[in-house]
């Protein structure tokens, strides 16, 4: 399909299903490793460095999701900004996912979300 011709693209598509892979494949092994993760300290920090992962590709996803959705309906707009309501609602679920790898997790997962999700709105200024 050609994007020119009005016709949905297959990008947010591929975008949508490799962020929740992604996400997928991140939370299983934070449980595989959770052993190992809680045995010391600097493992639960690098275990939340990476679970601040999750709530971000789960935004991509969400993003992903808009525009493929606009595309359907052919309205083609602004396709990019989900809203706070939707990076809010990521990092909660990301919380939620990384509290049940180690509580600490999620002190450290939140922070870096945060840095995550400043970086990209500082780059989307920028564009």
């Amino acid at each position: 399909m050609q994007a020119g011709r009005g016709l949905p693209t297959r990008a947010p598509l591929r975008t949508l299903i490799a962020s929740l892979l992604l996400t997928v494949l991140l939370y299983s092994a934070l449980q595989l490793l959770g052993g190992r993760i809680r045995a010391s300290e600097r493992a639960v920090v690098v275990g939340g460095l990476f679970a601040s992962f999750l709530p971000l590709w789960l935004l991509v996803a969400c993003g992903s999701l808009k525009e493929l959705l606009l595309n359907w309906a052919r309205q083609r707009q602004q396709a990019w900004a989900c809203g706070w309501g939707a990076v809010l609602t990521a990092g909660a679920l990301g919380a939620f996912l990384a509290s049940a790898v180690h509580p600490v997790c999620v002190t450290v997962s939140l922070p870096f979300y945060a840095l995550w999700v400043w970086n990209l709105q500082r780059l989307s200024q920028r564009m």
